[in-house]
């Protein structure tokens, strides 16, 4: 049994397809076989193309991360008021005659 030679892929291809994975709800498998290629090679490009994110890159992940974190807790603070205020505005009401 002999090994397959392996292909190279334009740089430009490869941006395509990352770009698709990214922008897509497609799993990588129906992508992969959409553009005729296999789904270890996504993966593969995909985990080089995070491996070369410089560390200022990197940096504002983390910050984006930590605001997205500080955000989800403040909706959940406002949503907790709001239900309280409905329940206060609900007790009220029936009280006036």
């Amino acid at each position: 049994m002999s090994r397959r030679s392996p292909k190279n892929f334009a740089p430009e291809f490869k941006e395509q397809v990352l770009k698709m994975v990214e922008s897509s709800d497609k799993p990588i498998p129906v992508i992969a076989e959409e553009f005729g290629i296999s789904a270890k090679n996504i993966y593969n490009w995909r985990k080089r193309s995070h491996e070369k994110l410089t560390s200022r890159d990197k940096d504002e992940i983390l910050e984006v991360k930590e605001e997205n974190k500080r955000l989800k807790k403040k909706l959940a603070q406002l949503e907790e008021e709001q239900a309280i205020l409905k329940k206060a505005c609900a007790y009220f009401a029936r009280s006036l005659p």
